[in-house]
């Protein structure tokens, strides 16, 4: 099934919402805290931002950074309780949805189809997707980079059975490819351009929008969620002033991007010009995480689960009422 198309048709739904402001009013705040997983990753922009620009500070609220080499990571810290807060792709929180029922998404972040991406080493004989049939292929197993690799093979017409698929951890596919341990990888970046740079001249990037549109959701655990709300909603306007940045100063964001990546700024250009940062709450989002959670219980992502969790259960508008209503479509 290409479950990327699905998603393209849904995506018109989930930004319909205008981007309306928060209030502009200054407020005196006593000092709250949270602890924030942050994925070193392109959806994470508005809160690396928010972080460089000091807004959260400025909302009253200390932010105890802890950093991950993808959203899956992250989650799993917030499942381990190391952290309390993470930006991840829908299709990892779906993976960890069927174990952590408790788990919250109480924002939408962004929305992509670009920035995942193929990279293939052409001295290994690969110059077009189809060359992948026979490889050995790399990706995060059960993550959204996974679930892009699954939907890309199927748009070029390459079953599973015609790779051979190997999984590993996010910062172990650039010196897998390096070392000839595979011949291509799944990934966004920074690990695309940092792949380029190791192998120069020897890698193709394939990229194949509308495969898969990302939605990325801002998670907490649900009791820490409700015991700590007004550092969320603080942690909300500094992200919220993150993506106004994206949106009103291109060229600003861009180069804090680059410089927090280490990556060209043809490629964090891209990031920001094509990345739709919104924080909204819209019906169109539990239908894409249904689909993704079809696709994990289809191809044993999640080993003796099969079913689906009500994902209307697993989301908490308060947060965001308080701060961009008009924006939130679900109501529970």
């Amino acid at each position: 099934m290409k479950y990327g198309m699905k998603q393209l048709v849904l995506v018109a739904a989930l930004f319909l919402t205008l981007l309306t402001g928060c209030s502009g009013e200054k407020e005196t705040h006593e000092q709250l805290e949270l602890k924030l997983g942050l994925p070193i990753q392109p959806a994470s922009a508005p809160l690396i931002i928010a972080l460089e620009k000091g807004y959260f500070k400025e909302e009253g609220l200390k932010v105890i950074v802890t950093e991950y080499p993808s959203g899956k990571r992250a989650l799993a810290g917030v499942c381990k309780g190391e952290v309390e807060v993470c930006t991840v792709a829908d299709a990892a929180f779906v993976a960890f949805s069927f174990k952590y029922p408790s788990l919250r998404i109480f924002s939408q972040l962004a929305v992509d189809d670009h920035v995942n991406a193929i990279v293939a080493r052409k001295d290994h004989g690969i110059t077009a997707p189809y060359d992948l049939k026979g490889k050995k292929i790399g990706t995060q197993y059960g993550s959204a980079v996974h679930y892009f690799l699954d939907n890309f093979l199927v748009l070029n017409e390459i079953s599973q059975s015609d790779v051979d698929m190997k999984y590993m951890k996010a910062e172990k596919l650039v010196p897998a490819l390096v070392r000839g341990d595979i011949d291509a990888f799944s990934m966004r970046e920074p690990y695309l351009s940092l792949a380029e740079a190791s192998l120069k001249g020897k890698v193709e990037i394939f990229r194949y929008p509308g495969a898969y549109v990302r939605v990325e959701v801002l998670v907490a655990p649900a009791d820490v969620l409700d015991k700590k709300l007004d550092a969320y909603v603080r942690f909300i306007k500094g992200v919220f002033r993150g993506c106004q940045l994206i949106i009103k100063n291109n060229r600003e964001a861009s180069d804090i991007i680059a410089a927090r990546f280490d990556i060209p700024t043809s490629e964090s250009d891209r990031i920001v010009k094509n990345t739709y940062f919104n924080l909204c709450l819209n019906y169109a989002l539990l239908s894409i995480l249904e689909t993704e959670a079809k696709w994990c219980v289809d191809h044993k992502i999640i080993e003796g689960k099969s079913e689906i969790p009500d994902y209307i259960k697993m989301i908490n508008p308060k947060v965001l009422m308080k701060v961009r209503p008009k924006s939130v479509s679900i109501e529970k």
